[in-house]
């Protein structure tokens, strides 16, 4: 973020710490302090305490400390990699630049992948559209089916009410027929076989 504009008070903790740590011949302390801060990558923002927000950024080998509530840079700090301060100035300015290079590839990528998020989002708003659609024509379809279903058991129903007056229209003759014939056999037996009807 760079967020030297925020910074309205260099304390005199963070100036000495300059002047001892990384530019003892320091003409305009805060001056340099600013413009380095004004370098340094936002590394991490947070609440140390109820209320309390604190800045964390990096440039080379130098950690600057923001109290957030207070407008304060607190403190610089030197970063120790444990290589001498040459080599620990030099891995820091390394690893801040590939971060600055990361943040910039992220920010493209971020516009790009936006974009394609967007994009997915609104296919995704008519899809969803549609899939209401096919759901209110589901619905339809199965109101429907649920009504040629009960359409269908009456039909069935009545069919069956009507195959049963048929059987029993069936079965009045049959037992008739039978009667009938029971009634010609004992006639038959009883006028030596001549049937007359």
């Amino acid at each position: 973020m760079g967020g030297w504009q925020k910074v309205m008070i260099v304390s005199n903790h963070a100036k000495e710490r300059w002047i001892k740590r990384f530019n003892p011949k320091a003409k305009n302390v805060v001056e340099e302090i600013m413009r380095a801060k004004d370098q340094a990558i936002e590394i991490l923002s947070v609440e140390e305490c109820p209320g309390k927000y604190m800045e964390y950024s990096v440039k080379d080998n130098m950690l600057f400390v923001v109290d957030l509530n207070q407008g304060v840079l607190v403190t610089v700090v030197d970063i120790v990699f444990g290589f001498g301060e040459e080599i620990d100035r030099e891995i820091g300015r390394l690893q801040t630049e590939k971060i600055l290079r990361l943040k910039e590839e992220v920010a493209n990528e971020e516009d790009f992948f936006a974009v394609q998020i967007k994009g997915i989002d609104e296919e995704m708003v008519v899809l969803e559209g549609e899939i209401e659609k096919v759901r209110a024509e589901l619905l339809e379809r199965e109101n429907l089916k649920t009504k040629l279903r009960e359409e269908k058991k009456e039909y069935m129903k009545k069919r069956d009410i009507k195959r049963k007056e048929y059987e029993k229209e069936v079965n009045k003759l049959r037992y008739s027929i039978n009667y009938r014939l029971e009634m010609l056999t004992q006639k038959k037996e009883k006028t030596n076989g001549e049937v007359k009807l």
